[in-house]
């Protein structure tokens, strides 16, 4: 939830994240929806199907528009792209594996 504040206010710095500035002007260039289903949920490639859901559960859990709703329109409609994004990415990796 602070990665989508900082986000939202203009604030994320190079030290708010891991990526160093080469690869954070690289994903500013390509679509948050072209990002690899396993960076999106935050697993290994090779991670279990189980692994899988739980980082799911746990994504979306955090960034679900209306847990967010009471820090206003901005925060809500970050939120919902990231929910939009974080399910596209379990919906990919469930149709690949069949589960």
């Amino acid at each position: 939830m602070i990665y989508l504040i900082k986000r939202a206010t203009g604030k994320l710095e190079n030290n708010d994240t891991s990526k160093s500035r080469e690869n954070q002007e690289k994903g500013k260039k390509q679509k948050k929806s072209e990002r690899p289903w396993n960076i999106v949920l935050d697993v290994k490639e090779n991670a279990t199907n189980d692994e899988i859901k739980a980082a799911y559960k746990r994504k979306i859990v955090s960034y679900h528009p209306d847990k967010l709703s009471s820090l206003g329109d901005e925060y809500r409609a970050l939120a919902e792209e990231d929910s939009k994004e974080i399910n596209k990415a379990y919906q990919e990796i469930k149709e690949q594996r069949g589960f």
